[in-house]
């Protein structure tokens, strides 16, 4: 009887080993296919290279800040009210950047920002003195300058436009460049063609 215990033990012995080292693959397998559905934090173990963040870059134009702007400028004897929409963009393709595999750091370049063409509330233009003493589209051209040439000397705008750049860019990279830390180094940051 003793031989027939020890051959029962001996089958439990292969089957407890065989549940040992299968296990952690199949633990391993679960814990794979419970994260392919899910949204969210995902690691990816990568090699970063320049290509993965060319590949990022492929965004003709970026809108980094918009300003709702409430204005009066002056024509003639009279005063315009109007209300603005203005945005300031970045061209993805101008962000410039180097990589220092060394002490694992990308320092990126921020671009010059660029004011665009404000857009005009049209119901809400009003003349204060005399009324409409122009066409509509001449009261446009003169808001459109006022908010623009307003936008573009405001450098409140223009911080919180870089900042928005920087956070934007730590967005897109930061799941390329894992392990890296990420630093900024301002270029330029006015700019525009005019309305």
């Amino acid at each position: 009887m003793g031989r027939a215990g020890s051959r029962g033990d001996s089958m439990w012995e292969k089957i407890l080993l065989t549940v040992l080292r299968v296990s952690p693959v199949i633990l391993l397998i679960v814990l794979l296919l419970s994260q392919c559905g899910k949204k969210g934090d995902k690691q990816k173990v990568q090699q970063t290279t320049t290509s993965d963040l060319i590949s990022i870059e492929e965004i003709s134009s970026l809108s980094v800040c918009e300003y709702a702007y409430n204005g009066i400028v002056q024509y003639d004897d009279d005063h315009i009210l109007y209300k603005s929409t203005v945005k300031v963009s970045a061209d993805p393709e101008k962000i410039q950047y180097t990589v220092d595999e060394e002490n694992k750091k990308v320092v990126f370049v921020i671009p010059e920002l660029t004011v665009e063409q404000p857009v005009i509330d049209i119901d809400s233009i009003r003349f204060m003195d005399k009324g409409p003493a122009l066409e509509i589209h001449e009261a446009i051209k003169i808001c459109r300058n006022d908010a623009y040439q307003r936008a573009r000397t405001s450098d409140k705008l223009i911080a919180s436009a870089r900042e928005n750049l920087k956070a934007v860019i730590e967005a897109w990279y930061s799941s390329v460049l894992n392990g890296y830390t990420i630093e900024f180094q301002d270029d330029a940051a006015k700019g525009g063609d005019g309305p």
